[in-house]
């Protein structure tokens, strides 16, 4: 999703919450490379920013995206792994309201 593609970091971000549509459209992989800048241009922060880089990578993972090209695959990893333990731990505490216990 780089800027050379977008005409604007917003267009950018407007294609990421499209994501489940395009995916549904299609019917096939998606692939999401995001830019280092016009994510986080458009959440108002300049210059290289890497938190928006790699904000949007997490919702491109969480809404459709099945790979990532990214410039720093460590940080994504331990990002994803963060948010699957607290995906997981939010489906544990719902099974425990309607259930009345625990699940592991």
């Amino acid at each position: 999703m780089a800027s050379s593609w977008a005409p604007s970091p917003e267009v950018s971000l407007m294609v990421l919450r499209r994501l489940p549509q395009l995916k549904s459209a299609f019917g096939l992989p998606l692939l999401v490379s995001v830019s280092r800048n016009p994510p986080a241009q458009a959440g108002g922060v300049r210059g290289g920013n890497r938190s928006g880089t790699l904000a949007a990578e997490l919702y491109a993972a969480l809404h459709g995206a099945d790979m990532i090209r990214t410039h720093e695959p460590r940080p994504l990893r331990d990002a994803l792994t963060i948010c699957r333990r607290l995906l997981r731990a939010e489906s544990d505490e719902l099974l425990m309201l309607v259930w009345g216990q625990e699940f592991s």
